[in-house]
């Protein structure tokens, strides 16, 4: 499951990740943040909870290989579970079998 948290004035990812128990280098890659010190107000930050989901729903700037590293899987892994015939076309609102 994930929980989409918005940020706050005073909000950063190591308060953020340590209601959640994750840290903030954790939260940066999960979510793509290139500096974990720097977030901005009104910034969904997805927060992974509970085991890793089932489905992902594919969002802008998604590709096969930053799913595959957040989901602790490979690309061919999720090509093969999601019979995807061209690994470089996914789009958003897709969703794709993670597990």
């Amino acid at each position: 499951m994930v929980v989409i948290y918005t940020a706050k004035p005073g909000d950063t990812l190591y308060a953020i990740g340590a209601r959640y128990g994750l840290t903030p280098e954790a939260l940066a890659r999960f979510n793509r943040i290139p500096d974990p010190n720097r977030i901005t107000v009104g910034q969904e930050i997805l927060i992974p909870v509970g085991p890793t989901p089932n489905y992902y729903t594919v969002r802008s700037g998604d590709t096969l290989f930053i799913l595959a590293n957040r989901f602790g899987t490979t690309v061919d892994e999720l090509v093969r579970i999601n019979e995807i015939s061209d690994p470089s076309l996914i789009y958003p609102g897709q969703r794709l079998r993670i597990k």
